[in-house]
């Protein structure tokens, strides 16, 4: 045993022990890698039998050889199944004895086995059997070490020397001394390097790829793998594989053999590589052949020759015969293509010039890969066998045709064969020959055959037969044929010959003469015999029957259709024929059904004379009439009515007949006038659009623009054709341009733009690329339908109303002209529209009369209206009137009043102008004329009641008989229709007009409306008069707006454009029931149509119901979500679709209640179901359903406001006042509305929500920034004028805001509306401000009126609204007064009594205690004066601009520039004064005269504060008119003064004069004139005395007037009879002629303290004298006043001491006559336009009141003032407000703060005695 290996394994095998070199197969088994194992030695012998043992050197190497799953043997060729496992114990020393004995034997340890230098891994030449055998373990396991390397890649052109250098560069090797050898192998393009060691191959492999060469030629390098196989070559044949095994085991142990028989060569495979090389260094015989070895490789799938490798050349051609039918075939069916494809495959050449073909190889044989000694030898037998192959498809086929047979036979051969063979005659053999595919051939030659044999019995029949002819038509042979003749001819006698010659139109029959004879006798008793039928067709037919091809008709018409018949002409009749009955009747209805005749009206007789017209025919003819007629052509009738007839087929003569009628609409001269919106269009078009149609006059075509009609228009004149593109183009130019109307209504703007309307109309062109256009006159402003003297509405909407105006001015679609016979308008009423229209109406007049003789009495013809502000003239030829024969005088002009409505409504006219027909010189009497006029217009109106699509009939006469006339008739004709003729009012939205939540019933209507605000309105009427936003249409599913009574009086009265809209609008969507197409209301009064596709009634199975509720809820959505106000709906389904009519009255309330209730509309406000008077029933349908589900709430009359113990009794705390109004307490206090925690406030604010100014700055600014920004995002949203926000930092769960009124009822929808708001969020309480009083200036008590009626009215329409606390929070203390009266007048009531109607003359209430009486007299005259009087502005003559521009950007720009313009010359100004209450008769004369004169409108103001004049026009014409009032105020002004002064004159002394025996008093002015000249001590004085004038002598007269007739005078002091004790005091004495003294006061005195205490208790300033005012007069005149308003008041607080700051030049008058506030405003005026007076002397000391001198002393009043009963004043006012809306009782006095004052302000100048003047610095 050897110790080197001491891990021993124990391998077993089912082998032959016997088996030669098994050890040596297992040693090199376990040493190599198959078996995962290692260095070993093997211990067996053949005693061993089947069991061997492995040493192995180490236990790594055993692991894995146990490891391994499933070891082999190659043995032979087969696999040898091995198991190996560890030996036991025993066997363990019994082996171990055997491998001591024989382990010197067999030495296998690698380190006994040396290796030689320079070994190249594989078994040197000459080595023996043994020395293999002896091979160390490791040599056989290691891959041996290649000496050869192989160089891919090798390009051709490289030869074997170049790559020799290469090789010897990179490897520094030299092939000549034999370093290297080189082998090329061209054919995968490789070559083998074999060095003399592994170590020059490895050097080559690492340098090769560093080589430039070697890189540019792309070469790739690799080792050549060591084989274990040989190929061996020019093997003797019969050696089989064993033999050639047996041969080469010898030389070592052999793995597998393959033998290549077809090569004569063999592969042998060894199991140890280095055998190779020891069995190529020997020579080999077998069967004493010698044989060749050479090493092969895998890889390269070639053995290496080296220098013997073969080299091959291409092997010899050869040549085929082939078919020569064939080759033809090939050649002329190119086939030849096919042949060298199919050949180029096996490397082969085919010549194909002749049948006998040479093939040859191709290069391409010796290019292949692996080429071998088989390839080129079996290169011709596989080229053989390829051509045989490819040649197979093909073959011929002969037959023997003799030449009489061929020439008779051929054309029958070659139309029998098809294009996938050949025919080849060859007649000087007497053969023919078919070549082609196989199949075809084959298919073929049959067909041949048995042509060959008919054409051969044909020749051998014809010898003996005959020919004979019969004449038969095509149609009768048709016939003959249909009936059986072929198949009875056929069959009697199959070889007879019948052909039928379409040119000569015989039957042919040939054959033996007993055949002929017979047939052709059974063919002519058919024709004769055949059945005939007249049929009755048109002359134009019949003409065309004659003209055309009998034949060829009768084919198309009949036989092509497989009727068995034809026809034939007998004289003017058509006769048809056929075998059989139902022939001939098929015949007559396919004669009728398809020909036919068209008829073109020739209204030019030019046209037809035009060579385009010839040219045109001439093709049509041509085009239509091959290869057979089908069309005639030709002119009948006499030139006035020429016509062209295109008679025959009728698909033919419509395509002619719609050329030639398109020909000639084209090419007839015609006129088109296109209307126009205005004449500044026509205009821009005609000056400013020249470019795009002046390309239409160089076609023939006249244009005229024609801008003085009052519907302007663009004439075209021309050929048809170029008028219709001229049409377009201009109907483009109209579409494209931008039409607008602007109305400026302000005084001067007209005046102003006319007279620089030169300037500004260019500087529109130039600037704003615009025309505009200063409209003189508006005509439908100035027929406007207050103008009518008398109006009739009809049932349908066509309105009859009476006018007084020139018809020739009138602006109705159509004016009746009173004609004569023969249309001259001459004289009277014809020659006025002829002057009016232009010499063109009796030019159209005359073209009418030239296509016909005079008209009759009764006729009426239209025609255009020339320069008429008309579109059309209705002449109309009136009776004379014959007494002998009234009826038929009356019946003559009924007819032509209804002829001539008729001629306007066929014309498309919605109104005309009737005048009064044959009045005049026809000599009707006038009361029977209009009588009979009426009758005829009511008549034709109830005739086509629903239909008249006349909606205006005007009876129009410029004659006061005439229209009286007329108006008595139609008041007696259209009575019934008058006493109806009170329409009901339209319902307003709600909130503006009724009471929410009522049904209110009137003439015709009832409504109701939601809690949502939705109003609902139920009345009868038509649908296309309602002017709602949105009407809805019932459509049909073919969408045809004239059927169905609804759809048709919407399309009647919108024109025919609304349906080419709904056409548009369904294009492309295919809509189906349920649908809604919305379309523009074109003509109606509505913005938009919605046409909803209804179902019919299902009988109550729901789908219908579904869908017409569905329609319901998409068209209320619709119009909310177009932001539409109003809805219109007629009762859909009601009629022909069959719902029932109580049903559709519930389903559609449901709908709209539904749908107010969820979706809350914001913009939809009304809907309105309108109901056709005569359907009754669904008229009481819905009336009926009305009642029912409101009838808790209809009234027939204005609601009432509660019933009695509505409200409860008034209950007063500490904080307010508080009473229930039903189930809702109204609380009324005073305090901060910010500090309300009520669930909503209300805020006051303007339109934008942005008021930052009183009450609603306090919200505000309490709420935050955050409310700030939500009003600014809502209010630039469309909103109703309220919105809520949320409360921001208040204690309310909302804010809503309103735009704060002014307007009492204005401010009751707010508060109904903030209810409302209130109830749809279900909030319980709400917090309101006093509406209106701050800055609104509304009285308090008005306000509290105000807002708890519309409380009251709310809470009584919903009695179950969720509030439940109203609070009125008050921030004036003073005002809880009047909202408690008003509470009080509701405590314990259930109604309240009527709100005192208010008009503008009411306002002035407050102004009947400006004098000092206290009486209402003069406020009472003054406010008779302005009722006697009223001052309305002047109606400025509207500045209307027509302007017209390219686009619509450019027309608002213009209108902006001109409203600038004229916004920059226009002006207004106001006078205030309260004088302007005296205006009296003369001067409103004078101011009325004065606006015309100037073009300026002076309105008067109707606040109750001011009394105002607001004078607007042009601002020089603004500045004299203001300074004319100003004339008239002064004068007015200084009468009221001079009244004032008289009365108080009066009041202290009286002048009398002698009259007789008595003395009776001046009036008051003379005795005012006579006081002041006594008082300035004037000698003298003219007074008037009963109209005449004295001069009185002063103080005691007399007075003399002029003749010297005297009159004694006397003056009586009024004071003198008062007690002396009247006067203070501690006044100094007066003398009788002082009207007031001023008394210094000694400094000290208690009077002067007390004066200085009150001054300097707020005022520091250095007082430098006290002076006391005695004025007797002024202080009586105070005293009586304090007496009264003591009296007036019922208290004795109605004097305080204030002061008065005045200037030195006002002290004398002030001293004199008291104070005036005529001065008002002077300084201020905040509160009032009074005189003002401070609590404070502080207040008054500032420079402002109390204005210092040169020597800066001022001046200071201590008065006596009236203070009375104030309230808080306001700007503007010129007398305190009243103390409630019941009386016109007023306050005294006002002022700045009623609860701690610091001024006040009085109006009535004897309420102040200027008792101290102050005199300070």
């Amino acid at each position: 045993m050897d110790e080197g290996f001491p891990f021993p394994l124990c391998v077993e095998g089912d082998w032959d022990p016997g088996t030669p070199k098994l050890k040596n197969k297992l040693n090199i088994y376990f040493q190599s890698k198959k078996s995962n194992g290692g260095d070993c030695v093997v211990e067996y012998e053949k005693s061993d039998g089947q069991i061997a043992v492995v040493r192995f050197k180490t236990e790594e190497v055993r692991q894995r050889v146990l490891d391994k799953q499933g070891h082999e043997l190659r043995l032979g060729k087969g696999a040898l199944k091995l198991t190996v496992k560890l030996p036991s114990e025993e066997e363990k020393g019994a082996n171990t004895e055997k491998l001591s004995e024989t382990s010197k034997e067999i030495p296998c340890s690698s380190s006994q086995r040396e290796t030689p230098d320079g070994a190249d891994g594989r078994v040197p030449s000459g080595q023996s059997e043994v020395e293999v055998e002896d091979s160390t373990q490791e040599e056989v396991e290691a891959e041996l070490d290649t000496i050869s390397v192989v160089l891919e890649n090798i390009p051709e052109k490289m030869t074997k020397d170049i790559l020799e250098m290469l090789v010897e560069n990179i490897s520094d090797c030299c092939a000549e001394t034999g370093d290297f050898s080189l082998e090329i192998i061209p054919d995968i393009s490789m070559a083998v390097v074999t060095f003399q060691n592994g170590k020059a191959a490895r050097h080559f492999l690492s340098s090769c790829t560093s080589n430039k060469m070697f890189r540019q030629n792309k070469l790739c390098a690799k080792p050549l793998e060591v084989t274990t196989k040989i190929k061996i070559e020019n093997i003797p044949p019969n050696v089989s594989t064993e033999h050639l095994e047996l041969y080469f085991d010898r030389e070592g142990g052999v793995e597998d053999v393959k033998n290549l028989e077809n090569e004569h060569s063999a592969i042998i495979t060894f199991v140890d590589p280095r055998v190779v090389d020891k069995v190529r260094n020997k020579s080999h015989q077998i069967q004493r052949v010698p044989i060749r070895v050479y090493p092969y490789y895998e890889s390269l799938g070639t053995a290496l020759y080296g220098k013997d490798r073969p080299t091959w050349r291409l092997p010899d051609s050869f040549t085929e015969s082939m078919d020569s039918s064939v080759w033809k075939f090939l050649h002329e069916r190119r086939q030849v293509e096919e042949i060298f494809r199919c050949m180029s495959k096996h490397f082969c050449h085919v010549d194909l010039q002749r049948p006998v073909v040479k093939i040859s190889p191709l290069p391409t044989l010796l290019q292949q890969k692996g080429l071998t000694a088989k390839h080129i030898n079996g290169w011709k037998e596989n080229a053989t066998n390829a051509f045989r192959s490819a040649i197979s498809r093909y073959r011929s086929f002969e037959c023997q045709v003799p030449s009489p047979v061929w020439k008779e036979s051929e054309m029958e051969i070659r139309s029998a064969l098809t294009e996938a063979v050949i025919l080849v005659p060859d007649m000087a053999r007497g053969m023919v020959a078919l070549a082609g595919p196989s199949e075809d051939v084959a298919r073929l030659e049959k067909v041949l055959v048995g042509v060959v044999d008919r054409a051969t019995n044909k020749i051998e029949r014809e010898s003996n037969s005959i020919v004979e002819e019969v004449s038969v038509t095509p149609s009768l042979f048709h016939i003959l044929q249909q009936d059986g003749l072929q198949q009875r001819s056929t069959a009697e006698h199959p070889q007879l010959k019948m052909t039928y010659n379409q040119e000569s139109r015989k039957l042919v029959l040939c054959g033996l003469f007993p055949e002929v004879y017979s047939v052709k006798s059974k063919v002519l008793e058919q024709i004769v015999g055949m059945k005939r039928k007249a049929v009755e067709v048109d002359d134009h037919v019949l003409t065309f029957l004659c003209e055309v091809d009998r034949e060829e008709l009768s084919n198309t018409l009949f036989i092509s259709q497989g009727i068995s018949a034809t026809y034939e002409m007998e004289g003017r009749r058509v006769l048809v024929l056929g075998s059989t009955e139902q022939a001939l009747s098929e015949a007559e209805t396919q004669l009728k059904k398809v020909l036919g005749f068209y008829t073109i009206k020739v209204e030019d007789l030019s046209v037809l004379r035009k060579p385009e017209w010839q040219d045109l025919v001439t093709r049509l003819k041509k085009l239509f009439n091959t290869p057979y007629k089908t069309v005639t052509v030709r002119r009948t009738g006499p030139d006035t009515k020429l016509e062209v007839v295109v008679s025959g087929c009728q698909d033919s003569i419509n395509a002619v007949g719609d050329q030639l009628s398109d020909f000639v609409s084209k090419n007839t001269i015609m006129d088109e006038t296109m209307d126009v919106s205005a004449q500044v269009v026509v205009k821009f078009i005609q000056e400013h659009k020249r470019d795009a149609w002046s390309e239409v006059s160089k076609k023939d075509v006249k244009v005229t623009f024609d801008e003085k009609n009052r519907i302007p228009n663009i004439s075209l004149h021309g050929p048809r054709v170029h008028v219709k593109d001229a049409k377009k183009i201009f109907g483009d130019l109209l579409s494209s341009l931008h039409f607008d109307t602007l109305r400026v209504t302000k005084p001067g703007a007209k005046k102003f733009f006319k007279d620089k309307q030169a300037v500004y109309l260019g500087t529109a062109m130039s600037q704003m690329r615009c025309v505009v256009q200063l409209m003189e006159e508006d005509l439908e402003e100035a027929f406007s339908d207050d103008k009518f003297a008398l109006q009739v509405q009809m049932a349908d909407g066509v309105a009859i109303a009476i006018c007084k105006a020139d018809i020739c001015r009138y602006p109705a679609d159509a004016v009746v002209n009173a004609a004569n016979e023969c249309l001259k308008l001459d004289g009277g009423l014809a020659g006025a529209l002829l002057d009016a229209a232009g010499p063109e109406l009796q030019d159209e007049c005359d073209r009418l009369m030239a296509t016909r003789n005079r008209l009759a009495p009764g006729d009426a013809v239209i025609t255009r209206a020339g320069r008429l502000p008309c579109k059309h003239v209705v002449h109309a030829v009136g009776p004379s009137f014959d007494p002998s024969q009234r009826q038929r005088s009356v019946g003559l002009l009924k007819r032509v009043v209804k002829q001539s409505l008729r001629q306007a409504e066929a014309s498309g006219c919605l109104s005309v102008a009737l005048p009064a027909i044959s009045s005049g010189n026809l000599g009707f009497p006038l009361d029977l004329c209009a009588e009979t006029i009426a009758q005829a217009v009511k008549e034709h109106c109830e005739d086509l009641y629903g239909e008249n699509t006349l909606k205006k009939i005007h009876l129009v006469n410029n004659d006061d008989q005439k229209v009286q006339a007329t108006e008595a008739a139609v008041r007696k004709v259209f009575a019934e229709y008058l006493a109806q003729s009170n329409p009901p009012p339209h319902v307003n939205p709600a909130g503006k007009d009724g009471q929410p939540g009522k049904v209110l019933s009137r003439a015709g209507q009832d409504r109701v409306q939601t809690k949502e605000g939705l109003t609902i309105t139920l009345m009868k009427g038509n649908i296309q008069d309602a002017s709602t936003d949105v009407i809805v249409n019932t459509l049909s599913k073919d969408l045809a707006l004239h059927t169905g009574a609804v759809s048709k009086a919407i399309l009647n009265a919108a024109g025919p454009e609304l349906q080419n809209q709904v056409n548009t609008e369904a294009a492309g969507s295919n809509p189906g029931e349920g649908s809604v197409i919305v379309t523009k209301g074109c003509n109606l009064k509505s913005k938009l149509v919605f046409h909803a596709i209804a179902p019919h009634w299902d009988k109550g199975k729901g789908k219908a119901e579904k869908l017409l509720g569905g329609i319901m809820e998409k068209c209320l959505e619709q119009t909310e979500k177009r932001q539409q106000g109003s809805i219109t709906f007629s009762a859909i389904g009601s009629g022909n679709l069959g719902f029932p009519k109580d049903l559709v009255a519930s389903m559609m309330l449901d709908q709209v209640l539904s749908f107010s209730s969820k979706a809350k509309p914001r913009h939809l406000q009304e809907v309105v179901f309108v109901l056709h008077p005569s359907d009754m029933q669904t008229g009481q349908a819905f009336t009926d359903e009305f009642k029912k589900r409101f009838s808790s709430t209809t009234a027939s009359a204005p609601a009432q406001h509660g019933k009695k113990g509505f409200f409860s009794k008034v209950v007063t705390s500490k904080q307010g006042h508080e009473m229930k109004l039903g189930g809702v307490m109204l609380q009324v206090v005073t305090g901060d509305i910010t500090k309300e925690t009520t669930d909503a406030i209300v805020n006051s604010s303007n339109a934008d929500f942005s008021l930052r100014s009183g009450v609603s700055k306090a919200i505000m600014d309490a709420a935050g920034q955050a409310v700030d920004a939500e009003c600014k995002l809502l209010g630039s949203q469309p909103n109703t004028g309220m919105i809520m926000t949320q409360p921001g930092n208040l204690k309310s769960k909302k804010i809503i805001h309103i735009e704060g009124q002014t307007d009492p009822a204005k401010i009751s929808a707010c508060v109904k509306g903030v209810l409302q708001m209130c109830a749809q969020n279900n909030l319980t309480s709400v917090s309101f401000p006093a509406l209106g009083t701050g800055q609104g200036g509304v009285s308090a008590s008005q306000v509290a009126d105000t807002m708890l009626d519309a409380v009251t009215d709310t809470v009584q329409q919903n009695p179950t609204t969720s509030l439940q606390l109203v609070r009125l929070v008050i921030f004036q203390a003073p005002m809880l007064t009047d909202f408690h009266n008003s509470m009080q007048k509701r405590e314990n009531t259930g109604s309240q009594k009527e709100k005192e109607k208010e008009t503008i003359w009411s306002k002035f209430k407050p102004y009947t205690s400006i004098f000092w009486k206290g009486s209402d007299k003069g406020a009472q005259e003054d406010k008779q004066k302005l009722k006697d009087f009223p001052l309305e502005g002047e109606k400025a003559d509207p500045a209307v601009f027509h302007i017209c521009g390219a686009s619509q950007a450019d027309v608002e720009n213009t209108k902006r520039w001109i409203e600038d313009l004229i916004r920059d010359e226009l002006a207004f100004q106001t006078v205030t004064d309260e004088a302007i209450l005296s205006l009296s008769a003369e001067d409103h004369r004078k101011i009325q005269e004065m606006q015309k004169r100037l073009g300026v409108s002076v309105t008067m103001g109707e606040g109750d504060k001011e009394a105002s004049l607001t004078v607007e026009g042009l601002s020089r014409d603004v500045l004299n008119a203001i300074g004319e009032i100003q004339d008239i105020v002064k004068k007015i002004r200084f009468e009221a003064t001079r009244k004032r002064d008289a009365e108080i004159a009066s009041a202290l002394v009286e002048w009398q004069y002698q009259q007789g025996s008595q003395y009776v008093p001046f009036d008051i002015m003379a005795n005012l004139e006579l006081e002041e000249a006594l008082v300035i001590q004037m000698v003298d004085v003219n007074i008037t005395i009963q109209n005449k004038r004295y001069n009185v002598t002063l103080p005691d007269g007399p007075a003399v007037d002029s003749s010297g007739n005297q009159l004694q005078i006397k003056r009586i002091n009024k004071q003198e009879a008062l007690e002396q004790d009247s006067l203070p005091k501690h006044w100094n004495p007066m003398t009788g002629n002082e009207q007031y003294v001023m008394v210094p006061l000694q400094a000290g005195t208690q009077e002067y303290n007390e004066v200085l205490g009150l001054f300097q208790k707020t005022c520091r300033n250095q007082v430098l004298k006290i002076e006391r005012v005695q004025n007797p007069s002024l202080w009586k005149s105070f005293e009586i006043s304090k007496q009264a308003m003591d009296k007036k008041n019922r208290h004795q607080n109605n004097e305080k001491k204030l002061f008065h700051g005045t200037s030195e030049p006002t002290i004398k008058p002030i001293n004199l006559r008291g104070f005036n506030r005529s001065y008002a405003g002077k300084n201020a005026a905040a509160f009032g336009n009074g005189t003002y007076f401070a609590v404070n002397a502080s207040y008054s000391a500032s420079n402002t009141y109390s204005v210092p001198n040169a020597q800066g002393q001022k001046y200071m009043y201590l008065c006596r003032v009236l203070t009375g009963d104030f309230t808080t004043g306001q700007g503007g006012m010129i007398v305190p407000p009243a103390k409630n809306n019941t009386t016109a009782e007023l306050y005294d006095s006002v002022t700045d703060n009623p609860a701690t004052p610091s001024m006040f302000v009085i109006f009535n100048d004897i309420q102040a005695y200027p008792e101290y003047l102050i005199t300070f610095r």
